[in-house]
């Protein structure tokens, strides 16, 4: 029987991921929606540490826990003390991934995960963005690892690689710019939603009593947005759209002067942010 590897572990976390986001989109079920966020957060932690494991570090690893395997006796109290140094080890790894980890693009993704497992208020179009990403992982780790062992006909195999390759080089582009988009209505979505009911929350009145998680939800996301947007093209790109669109409304002369005004002064605050276009 074949161990199980991280890799395959990684592989069954997308389609779990996969499995319970579209389960949580079409019903109003909570526990798939919280089940849909840990698989998502236990495959980009594991995509997080295979991308800081070095070969360097795995070879060290794996040399160490070698030594202390064959320098071990047969007894059970010495085995029970070399098990306890490869942990040791372990977790001293770990220890030396938090720095890289902090600036690693995979990160901002776990962070704004675990803020909708644990913080934010539900909304299920979040979800979209890491469906996107779990699905094109999956059919490319499927094409790459899994296709090959299948006991199937050559020819079948062939299509089915074919298939695979059809959707990633059509489909690839075009499914990430809408997750981008997806992310920048959320964003916004969440943005007016704190905005209106902010006066409804401080009087006591037909709030949804959410004052600190909504306004820290707009926190998380323009965090996010800001950070993303530094590192994904698409992003940027996105961005330059809605500026360059909002450039050419306030622009209109039919429009109050002061309208154009207020919004050269609020891109100039992105502009120090560089959450603006290129001019």
């Amino acid at each position: 029987m074949t161990p199980i590897s991280l890799s395959s572990f990684w592989f069954s976390s997308q389609l779990s991921t996969i499995f319970f986001s579209i389960l949580a989109l079409i019903t109003s079920s909570n526990i798939s929606y919280l089940l849909a966020y840990f698989s998502i957060i236990i495959s980009l932690i594991i995509s997080l540490y295979q991308a800081l494991t070095a070969d360097k570090i795995k070879k060290e690893y794996n040399n160490n826990i070698d030594k202390r395997l064959k320098s071990s006796n047969d007894s059970i109290n010495n085995k029970q003390i070399d098990l306890k140094s490869i942990f040791l080890n372990f977790f001293k790894i770990l220890l030396t991934l938090i720095e890289p980890a902090k600036y690693h693009p995979t990160t901002p993704y776990i962070l704004l995960a675990i803020s909708y497992l644990l913080i934010c208020t539900k909304f299920k179009i979040t979800l979209i963005p890491y469906l996107i990403f779990a699905f094109f992982h999956a059919i490319n780790y499927f094409k790459s690892f899994i296709l090959i062992k299948l006991p199937i006909n050559n020819n079948y195999k062939i299509n089915l690689k074919y298939f695979c390759e059809f959707i990633n080089n059509n489909y690839h582009e075009p499914c990430f710019k809408f997750s981008v988009w997806i992310q920048l209505f959320s964003f916004l979505n969440i943005l007016i939603w704190a905005i209106l009911t902010t006066p409804f929350n401080l009087l006591g009145y037909y709030g949804d009593n959410r004052l600190i998680i909504n306004w820290l939800s707009v926190y998380i996301w323009y965090s996010f947005i800001d950070i993303l947007q530094s590192e994904n093209l698409l992003m940027k790109c996105a961005i330059n759209e809605i500026v360059t669109a909002l450039d050419g409304i306030t622009a209109d002369p039919r429009l109050p002067k002061n309208l154009r005004e207020n919004w050269l002064k609020i891109k100039n605050i992105f502009r120090k942010k560089d959450l603006n276009h290129s001019d």
